[in-house]
């Protein structure tokens, strides 16, 4: 074998090796997401359960024994009690664990009534008073809760992506993602709550009848569409934004407790998934896998054709 052939062998030897392992290794690489220990908050330097993570600037913060908001910081912890205020221009998100957090849209307020781990039984209860908020946890175990309340209703979920906005405080209308979630009003009237599902609250009574929206309908919410990506973008969670095979027309919407759907036609399908939880990783395996095999293949090519040459030659 000559020195070309030597080189080429080489050469495929480090294509079937390194590019596997670093599709592999960015594939399962965990998003860098910060600690949720430290010191901040309400003041106590105690450890927090939750952490505040500041998307753009205008928002606030109100400590649980505080009567007065003041401008929050990126990073701080937050407690129990804790209200955080976001303005016309600020977007927040809370951090309970690396696979449970709410987002707050625009002019949201949004205070955490609930917040424990004792034992590893973590406890995690919101109240929304006016705004959006988005919301995602992975499966919960049977000591584990994530709930959020508003308009007199009371949010319980297993395992879900759901969205949840208030128009007044005693006006709130939910969409369920993915998942089930248990939608109770304050006259103990139990929804269950199955994937794209709509409900309101009017002063915790709850709508009659629960509307199950099509994929053309979710996917016409711009709030929900730039979570969904975020959610895949820096989570790993999720397959991104919907698609569906058909949108819409343009004016033709429909007002869901203060959430503007556009109506959109019947049969409706959809192009992508959206799991609640897991993530591509698998994808960037399956792709790099594929690179190596081409360019291997390529390379055997290289090597045949010139001992092919050499043969002939001699």
């Amino acid at each position: 074998m000559n020195a070309l052939s030597r080189r080429c062998v080489v050469a495929v030897f480090a294509v079937m090796v390194i590019v596997p392992i670093a599709a592999a290794s960015a594939a399962f690489a965990a998003p860098d997401r910060a600690h949720l220990a430290g010191s901040g908050g309400s003041g106590d330097t105690t450890e927090a359960l939750a952490k505040l993570v500041i998307t753009e600037n205008g928002v606030e913060f109100k400590a649980a024994d505080k009567s007065a908001f003041k401008p929050a910081t990126d990073g701080q912890n937050l407690r129990e009690g804790d209200t955080i205020r976001t303005d016309a221009t600020g977007l927040a998100e809370i951090d309970y664990t690396d696979t449970s957090y709410t987002r707050l849209d625009v002019d949201t307020t949004f205070t955490i009534k609930k917040l424990t781990d004792e034992k590893g039984a973590r406890q995690v209860q919101g109240s929304l008073d006016t705004g959006r908020t988005w919301n995602r946890t992975a499966t919960l175990t049977e000591s584990e809760s994530f709930e959020q309340e508003g308009a007199g209703a009371n949010a319980v979920v297993l395992g879900t992506v759901f969205l949840i906005q208030c128009d007044t405080p005693d006006h709130c209308a939910i969409i369920v993602f993915d998942h089930v979630v248990r939608y109770s009003g304050a006259d103990n009237v139990t929804k269950e709550l199955t994937t794209h599902a709509a409900c309101d609250s009017k002063a915790g009574v709850l709508c009659t009848d629960p509307e199950i929206l099509s994929i053309s309908e979710l996917a016409s919410i711009q709030f929900a569409q730039d979570n969904l990506d975020r959610d895949l973008a820096e989570r790993g969670l999720g397959e991104g934004r919907l698609r569906a095979s058909a949108y819409p027309p343009s004016g033709n919407t429909v007002n869901i407790g203060g959430i503007v759907v556009s109506r959109g036609p019947s049969g409706s399908s959809l192009s992508g998934g959206i799991p609640f939880t897991g993530s591509s990783s698998q994808t960037g395996v399956h792709v790099g896998v594929g690179i190596a095999l081409v360019l291997m293949g390529g390379a055997l090519f290289v090597i045949t054709k010139r001992r092919r040459q050499e043969t002939f030659e001699t």
